[in-house]
């Protein structure tokens, strides 16, 4: 994957995303913090059997991760560099 520019990726100009790519961008970054979020409560909880939920949940997200993740990584960059 690219690395995000300091900025973020721009939504106007040369070096914009495309609406289906910023998509798939703010799919990967809802699935990713949302597997963090149950990371940390179930580090978080006392009960194991919370815990277990909580990080089976974690995984559940981390494979949803796998669609938007597959398709930015084919996506070419902005700015006609030809990477991808």
């Amino acid at each position: 994957m690219a690395t995000v520019p300091s900025v973020g990726w721009r939504t106007m100009g040369p070096s914009a995303t495309d609406t289906d790519t910023r998509r798939l961008l703010d799919e990967f970054n809802r699935s990713y913090s949302d597997m963090l979020r149950f990371l940390e409560a179930a580090w978080q909880t006392d009960l194991p059997a919370k815990a277990k939920e909580l990080l089976n949940s974690a995984v559940g997200q981390i494979l949803d991760l796998h669609q938007p993740d597959s398709t930015l990584m084919e996506r070419p960059l902005p700015g006609g560099s030809g990477e991808t």
